[in-house]
């Protein structure tokens, strides 16, 4: 953790779509970097004793956040994956400032308890006003594209 900002190492690109989500549906504002690469010290603990090309891209990427007043960036080291994720984020960023309070909440819920049925028992709501809510904010597309977006990651990583 520096100031307002913490880093974390990660083994999958796979993780990070929904990760991102989690994370900016409770933190704002923000600004996610993701770098991908080698690391040239030992895992420790305390993260920012390590080094590496890994650190180089995510500051990399946290500069073009700042300089395009971007929410989310990926500096990985391949044009294409840079190219995917830039589309889908700077997607997803247009659909965020569009969300409301209450709808942050029921994602939050949604990715919880992983379904429509359960986002409504706890609001207290029906099932059709939930779904409704979710559908016409983009939430559900969104989560659709970011479960893609996963799978298209471990497809280059060689996984199932």
């Amino acid at each position: 953790v520096r100031g307002d900002q913490f880093q974390g190492l990660i083994k999958s690109l796979s993780v990070t779509p929904k990760m991102i989500l989690h994370l900016r549906s409770r933190l704002y504002p923000w600004r996610v970097r993701v770098g991908v690469g080698g690391i040239s010290t030992d895992i420790m603990e305390d993260i920012s004793l390590m080094d590496g090309e890994v650190f180089l891209r995510a500051a990399e990427a946290l500069e073009r956040a700042k300089k395009k007043r971007r929410e989310v960036v990926y500096r990985v080291g391949s044009l294409e994956l840079e190219r995917v994720t830039e589309m889908v984020f700077t997607m997803a960023e247009v659909l965020w400032h569009r969300w409301n309070e209450e709808l942050w909440r029921r994602c939050r819920l949604l990715l919880h308890s992983g379904s429509i049925k359960g986002v409504a028992h706890k609001e207290g709501v029906s099932y059709q006003a939930v779904h409704k809510s979710l559908k016409n904010m983009g939430v559900l597309a969104l989560l659709g594209a970011l479960e893609g977006l996963e799978a298209w990651f471990k497809e280059r990583e060689g996984g199932s």
